[in-house]
């Protein structure tokens, strides 16, 4: 229901433009620009807190859409090395434009990867729907395999899906990155945990084998 709300343009307007929403967002979002987000970092590690930066938005419709996303992730990177923050992004193939030319997509990601091989940074490459799960797997090893690349790019793994035991296998013998979370898209009962408590059972165990 929450990923179908998301992609209202209304409730999105209403969000960012009404004292109300404002108020409401403001708890979960950072805001609307690449200052807000860095304010905000700067907040959360004076507390002692790390932070993953991420440029809400997927699934984009054209080019320009797609390389304007990978724009402001370079500049994102930037200031994060400049403040010296405690700092990475987080990005999603569809915001690169996945859906629309996947040779692009994969070469914004490749060069956002190598600007944080140059500036002692880090990608993370998000999770998204199961259509996507096994292109992002495919794109994260190829990009951690390359020269100067590794310890530079990760993904993201989802508890709830069946597969994610020997995914989680796959990226530990390589050396590469995780973040687990338990997923929030609708998935088939074929390939996805369908009760609660059968996720959070995954979760732990994964997260057992990834903390050792």
């Amino acid at each position: 229901m929450f990923i179908g709300l998301s992609t209202s343009k209304s409730l999105r307007a209403f969000a960012e433009k009404s004292p109300m929403g404002r108020a409401m967002s403001q708890r979960f979002v950072a805001g609307e620009t690449v200052a807000s987000g860095v304010r905000v970092t700067k907040e959360l590690n004076a507390r002692g807190i790390a932070v993953t930066i991420d440029n809400l938005g997927e699934n984009v419709t054209n080019i320009d859409e797609a390389k304007e996303s990978a724009r402001l992730y370079h500049q994102m990177i930037d200031e994060i090395v400049k403040g010296g923050l405690n700092c990475n992004v987080s990005l999603k193939l569809t915001h690169m434009g996945m859906d629309v030319d996947e040779m692009l997509a994969r070469e914004l990601v490749s060069g956002l990867v190598d600007h944080a091989a140059r500036v002692d940074s880090f990608v993370r490459v998000d999770m998204e729907g199961s259509p996507y799960t096994q292109k992002t797997l495919d794109l994260v090893h190829d990009l951690h395999a390359r020269h100067g690349h590794q310890g530079r790019v990760g993904t993201v793994i989802q508890a709830y899906l069946f597969r994610s035991e020997k995914d989680v296998a796959d990226l530990l013998a390589k050396g590469i990155r995780i973040r687990l979370c338990k997923g929030a898209y609708k998935e088939p009962p074929e390939i996805a945990f369908k009760d609660k408590a059968d996720v959070d059972k995954n979760y732990v165990k994964l997260a057992q084998v990834l903390l050792k």
